[in-house]
C-alpha cells in the first residue's frame, strides 16, 4: 500500500509538482457551481500558502522529499522480498522476509539518529591513546562510551587498538 502510494503521489514531494496539483484541482472545483468555487477558492488559497511555506523555509520541501524517498526504498525492499518469496513458491516467507527488512530499515535509522545526535567527545587529558580517526562517544541512553571512526563512520562498542 505504501509502495503504491508513493509510486503515485511522490509528487507531492516537489514543491512544484504540488503548487501544479493544486492548480488542477483548483480549476477543476470550478466547474462544480457554488461549492465548486468555495472549494476552488480554498484549494488556491491552500497552493499560495505552499508557496509561502517554501519562500520562508526552503529546506521543508527538500527534507519532505528525503521523507519520501526513505519510504519508497523501504517499500521497494518490502515488495521485492514479497516478490522473491511468491516466485520461490513460499508466500508466507513474504511476512518473515519483510519482517526482517522492516526490522532492518528501523535499526539503521536508529543509528543514523544516534549519530547524528551524539556530539564528539573531547580527547582526555594528556593526550589520547586511539588510532588516528577515532573518537569516543557515550550512549545518551545507556551511558555506555563506544567509538567512532570520523574519516570512514564506522562505529564500534569495542576499543580500537
Amino acid at each position: 500500500a505504501t509502495f503504491a502510494f508513493l509510486r503515485n503521489m511522490g509528487f507531492m514531494f516537489s514543491w512544484r509538482g504540488r503548487l501544479l496539483f493544486f492548480i488542477f484541482v483548483g480549476t477543476l472545483a470550478f466547474g462544480l457551481g457554488t461549492p465548486g468555487l468555495v472549494i476552488g477558492i480554498f484549494t488556491f488559497v491552500n497552493a499560495a500558502w505552499n508557496v509561502t511555506i517554501v519562500c520562508i523555509h526552503p529546506k521543508y520541501f527538500e527534507q519532505q522529499r528525503e521523507i519520501g524517498e526513505k519510504e519508497m526504498a523501504s517499500a521497494l525492499r518490502t515488495e521485492a522480498a514479497r516478490f522473491a518469496a511468491k516466485q520461490a513458491g513460499a508466500p508466507q516467507a513474504a511476512g518473515v522476509i519483510e519482517e526482517g527488512l522492516n526490522q532492518a530499515h528501523e535499526m539503521k535509522q536508529w543509528e543514523d539518529e544516534q549519530k547524528a545526535a551524539t556530539p564528539a567527545s573531547a580527547p582526555a587529558a594528556g593526550g589520547s591513546d586511539l588510532p588516528a580517526g577515532w573518537e569516543q562517544r557515550t550512549d545518551e541512553h545507556s551511558g555506555t562510551p563506544y567509538w567512532v571512526n570520523a574519516t570512514t563512520g564506522e562505529q564500534s562498542w569495542e576499543k580500537p587498538s
